[in-house]
């Protein structure tokens, strides 16, 4: 008679190779981007009385590195569609950020906070479609909303004073960093706990 271990190995094998493939993938890119969402929230936060054009091009650079670092991830698995649309609105606002410094402050903040508004209802999305654990899935659709409020607020303020712009950014970016960085633990934490499950060889005792 098979011996119940036996009979998971296959199954095992088939969960490591659909999930981890893709987990090896994706969880270095989420890292990546909470580490630049990090920096942004801390030149914002300790350096709050830049010019407007200043913050609008450190804002647009970090547009452009998470958008990139974002673009690298979702070429590498196979379900890419909602990865690479995230990557290519930040790219997208990255370069109006950085190239149009002629376009006003106001206009600038409001494609900053639609770009924040976009990738929190994302999270709220994702959390609801990935297959996790209730609370992890609760605590990334509460993050993501409070990243998207962030983002109304710059689209409904954008003529709110210097200081109190750059305190919504450091805000919005530090807590983006954190959630990019918990998503990317999580899901390196979970790329583990499959790999544990590969198949180990059967040695016969003759």
């Amino acid at each position: 008679m098979t011996e119940p271990g036996e009979q998971l190995r296959p199954v095992a094998a088939r969960v490591q190779h659909r999930v981890s493939s893709k987990l090896s993938e994706v969880w270095w890119a989420f890292m990546l981007r909470g580490m630049f969402a990090g920096l942004l929230g801390i030149c914002a936060l300790i350096w709050p009385t830049p010019s407007f054009t200043i913050l609008t091009r450190l804002v647009g650079l970090y547009c452009l590195a998470d958008g990139l670092s974002g673009l690298m991830g979702a070429l590498r698995v196979s379900d890419r569609g909602n990865y690479v649309l995230q990557a290519a609105v930040s790219l997208v606002v990255g370069g109006v950020l950085v190239f149009l410094p002629g376009a006003s402050a106001r206009t600038l903040f409001r494609v900053f906070g639609g770009w924040a508004l976009f990738t929190g209802v994302s999270h709220i999305l994702a959390a609801r479609r990935a297959n996790l654990e209730g609370s992890d899935s609760g605590l990334r659709s509460t993050m993501g909303g409070a990243v998207g409020l962030l983002g109304l607020a710059l689209l409904i303020w954008p003529g709110t004073g210097l200081v109190t712009i750059s305190w919504i950014v450091a805000l919005l970016a530090l807590l983006l960093s954190a959630l990019l960085i918990y998503l990317a633990l999580r899901l390196k934490r979970l790329k583990k706990r499959v790999d544990e499950l590969r198949p180990v060889p059967f040695k016969s005792s003759v």
